[in-house]
């Protein structure tokens, strides 16, 4: 038997000491810290197991973000190294998991669920874990949005879209932006804002996408491109036209689209 202590994430609430995981894990103690410099909650949970490190253990914590209705959410502790995962099943449509498999760890993670619906039918499915990651809408002083063009070997093709990177452990979104701004596109800006997330596949990937307008951005001399992304000026308006020509990629269509909507003061 052993102990691990782990940092679950932000903003999220507690478990009780004692509270039974699966397996024969069980928490040990738990406390919310408050970042002095965010004021962002961070889930702490000590617990111990008698099973070997390899095995993933399961832990069912309450969540909120932004002052929205709290669901549950599951983690997977592997010892130390949590991992998010699915929205804990509640309610009368709700799915039971029943055992998982690990077929893939590295960029995204991706298991194989053995569920039970509703209805009692039991099959397994395939699911894409991911960290998610953050959009950002470069804007220059003049109006013109800066767009990159990167080669995407899914695709076999070269694409513009909006600047974009997936978050690191533990980065907040805006902080992903920020460092995605100045990567890909060489500029920086005092002057950055949400304009809103998404899923980008609710059906098999637990992925979630933040989006970021920059207003006013400037040349930054402190950074370094450190991707192959060919940064692109033009009028918001010409970016607009070529939703569903050039520009393909749905996320950087969207992201477009929220800024051009943010820009006309038409949010609600």
């Amino acid at each position: 038997m052993g102990t691990r202590t782990v940092r679950v994430g932000k903003g999220l609430g507690s478990v009780s000491s004692g509270t039974s995981l699966t397996g024969s894990a069980t928490v040990v103690a738990s406390a919310c810290v408050v970042a002095a410099a965010d004021a962002a909650e961070e889930l702490v949970v000590r617990w111990r197991s008698e099973e070997p490190a390899t095995t993933a253990t399961t832990i069912a914590v309450r969540t909120t973000r932004a002052g929205r209705t709290r669901i549950e959410t599951q983690f997977y502790l592997l010892w130390g190294q949590p991992y998010s995962a699915v929205v804990e099943q509640q309610g009368p449509n709700a799915w039971k998991t029943l055992g998982r498999r690990v077929l893939h760890d590295d960029v995204v993670r991706i298991e194989e669920h053995d569920v039970r619906t509703p209805e009692g039918r039991e099959y397994q499915f395939p699911l894409i874990l991911s960290p998610g990651f953050a959009k950002i809408v470069p804007l220059l002083p003049n109006g013109d949005v800066v767009l990159v063009r990167q080669y995407r070997y899914a695709m076999g093709l070269e694409t513009l879209e909006v600047p974009a990177g997936a978050l690191d452990a533990d980065e907040e979104p805006l902080d992903c932006a920020r460092r995605e701004l100045g990567e890909e596109t060489l500029l920086r800006s005092d002057e950055i804002e949400p304009l809103g997330e998404f899923c980008t596949s609710p059906g098999r990937m637990n992925e979630r996408g933040y989006i970021f307008l920059a207003r006013n951005c400037v040349p930054d001399p402190t950074t370094a491109q450190h991707e192959p992304t060919l940064p692109i000026a033009m009028p918001l308006a010409d970016a607009i036209a070529m939703i569903g020509g050039e520009i393909l990629a749905a996320t950087s269509c969207l992201a477009l689209l929220l800024a051009q909507r943010r820009l006309a003061g038409l949010d609600r």
